[in-house]
């Protein structure tokens, strides 16, 4: 990293004066390692010798199909085995892919399996903010590329919305019924007989 500064916008970074207390101060100052990103032949990356994670590789090269590479996979420039983005290195390789975008770093070999472990448990922490999502690929001309599927959105829609019933699906009867049969009833400026 060089001498210039990141700043964030507190308009970006909701929260941001909570996180600022006395306790985070002290340790504020980022420990960032030196980030050399390169484009190299695929072949000369090594996949992480057994690495715990099992990633949807067909998901993932659909979506190298339709966006390309949008972020570098990470690997040690020492080993040069990959930290971060096992399964895009493979669903590169499976594209038929010479050359990928990289992050180099530079650690020792102890520290690969801890880099590892922290980036696929970070995943398995986060969650999703349901409405959002919808709101997200709702907003979308199609979820090609996306890794869902309609009948996902679907689900996720439903999920929003568990009281409202299917189309085919009909509703019990109430054990004690409002009206009767024959009762007139008035439904805005029509009305309908029970029969």
């Amino acid at each position: 990293m060089g001498s210039s500064e990141f700043k964030v916008a507190p308009d970006q970074f909701p929260g941001r004066d909570a996180v600022e207390s006395e306790d985070h101060r002290r340790d504020a100052e980022p420990r960032m390692r030196d980030l050399d990103a390169a484009v190299v032949p695929v072949r000369s990356l090594i996949p992480f010798p057994g690495n715990p994670r099992r990633g949807d590789v067909s998901a993932i090269r659909r979506s190298l199909e339709v966006h390309g590479q949008y972020r570098p996979v990470v690997a040690n420039r020492r080993t040069r085995r990959v930290l971060c983005g096992n399964h895009t290195l493979r669903a590169a390789i499976e594209l038929g892919w010479q050359q990928i975008a990289v992050t180099w770093i530079d650690v020792e070999e102890s520290v690969e399996p801890r880099i590892v472990a922290v980036d696929n448990r970070t995943n398995d922490l986060a969650g999703y903010d349901t409405e959002e999502l919808v709101e997200l690929l709702s907003g979308l001309e199609g979820l090609d590329g996306t890794g869902y599927e309609q009948d996902d959105l679907d689900d996720l829609i439903d999920e929003l919305a568990p009281g409202l019933l299917e189309e085919d699906e009909v509703a019990a009867l109430p054990e004690d019924p409002v009206t009767r049969v024959g009762e007139l009833l008035e439904l805005a400026e029509t009305s309908a007989a029970l029969r």
